[in-house]
C-alpha cells in the first residue's frame, strides 16, 4: 500500500511525506473466516439433521390424513349421497301428494344441499391430502 501526505507547519514550514507498507498477516490468519465457515458448517449440519427427523414425520402425517379423508369421502359417496337423494325423492313425492306445504319442502330441501356441501367438501379434502402426500414422497404413493 502506498500513501503520501502534505502538511504545513507554523512560519511556513511544509512537510511532505510518503510511506509504503506490505501487511503481512503475523497475527491475522484468518481466524474469523474460519470460525464462520465453521460455523455455516454446523448450522447446516443441524438443519439437515432436523429434515432428517422431520421428513418421516411429515409422510406419516400426511399418510394417515389421506386415509382419514379417504374414509370420510368412502361414508358420503357410499351411505349419505345415496340417502340424500332417496330423501329427495321421498320429499318431492310427498310435496306432489299434498302432504309437505312449499315450506317444508324448501327447508329439506335446504338440508339435502347442507349434505351434497359437506360431500363435495369432504372430495375436495381427500384430493387436497393426495396432493399433501404426493409433496412429502415427491412422488405419487
Amino acid at each position: 500500500m502506498l500513501r503520501g501526505f502534505y502538511r504545513e507547519e507554523l512560519l511556513d514550514e511544509r512537510i511532505v511525506g510518503g510511506e509504503v507498507s506490505i501487511p503481512l498477516p503475523v497475527w491475522n490468519r484468518e481466524q474469523g473466516t474460519e470460525a464462520a465457515l465453521r460455523a455455516q458448517a454446523a448450522g447446516a449440519a443441524a438443519e439437515v439433521n432436523r429434515l432428517v427427523g422431520e421428513i418421516p414425520r411429515q409422510v406419516h402425517v400426511a399418510i394417515v390424513r389421506r386415509a382419514v379423508a379417504a374414509e370420510a369421502w368412502a361414508r358420503y359417496r357410499d351411505a349419505a349421497l345415496p340417502a340424500a337423494s332417496h330423501a329427495r325423492a321421498d320429499i318431492e313425492r310427498a310435496f306432489a301428494a299434498g302432504y309437505l306445504g312449499l315450506p317444508e319442502v324448501l327447508v329439506q330441501q335446504d338440508r339435502l344441499l347442507q349434505v351434497q356441501g359437506a360431500a363435495i367438501d369432504t372430495w375436495r379434502d381427500l384430493n387436497i391430502a393426495e396432493s399433501d402426500l404426493i409433496e412429502a414422497l415427491g412422488e405419487r404413493p
